[in-house]
């Protein structure tokens, strides 16, 4: 990668391996020129089978363009992706889940469409890194250091870890036996 947000020459392959799939290999590009790629042929393929699976690899981005984009068509679309352990639930020592993030648009009519772009964490791991790197205070409850406990302020660059949002933190902590 060239850099930090991929190769600034990448160009995306893109191909139909069946009629209902669209795969595109990003070849360590952004994963929004990679769609925009591939666009033109997942709509049709879209309008021609009703429903199709897009698959974008080696790749990084911004979840919530893609179903923008459809929604911008008239489609209502769903984008969900998988990346490495950089949660650590319930107080954890370590990391151990995703962010998993998860996107889905709605277009409507005379409107921009309605967009939720979410993440199970309480913020994206990019915003962690680039506050560590600016030595900046990160909010409280954002991340937990490497003993599971909030770090120091400012924390280091790395191996600051995201922390739950609220509602996947209260789903995570144990209940008393006396609630």
């Amino acid at each position: 990668m060239d850099g930090i947000f991929g190769s600034r020459s990448a160009v995306p392959e893109v191909t139909r391996p069946a009629p209902a799939c669209v795969l595109v290999d990003a070849r360590d590009g952004l994963a929004q020129e990679a769609f925009e790629a591939a666009a033109e042929t997942l709509f049709t393929a879209v309008r021609e089978n009703g429903m199709v699976a897009l698959w974008i690899r080696r790749s990084c981005g911004e979840l919530g363009h893609y179903p923008r984009r459809a929604a911008e068509h008239g489609f209502t679309a769903v984008a969900c992706a998988n990346n490495p352990a950089r949660m650590s639930p319930g107080g954890s020592g370590g990391p151990v889940l995703g962010t998993n993030p998860l996107a889905y648009a709605v277009p409507r009519p005379d409107a921009a469409p309605l967009v939720i772009d979410q993440a199970s964490s309480g913020t994206a791991h990019v915003n962690v890194r680039g506050k560590a790197e600016a030595a900046e205070p990160i909010p409280e409850g954002m991340v937990v250091g490497p003993d599971g406990a909030p770090p120091p302020t400012p924390p280091p660059p790395s191996p600051a870890r995201c922390s739950p949002s609220a509602a996947t933190a209260a789903a995570t902590w144990p209940c008393s036996s006396n609630s």
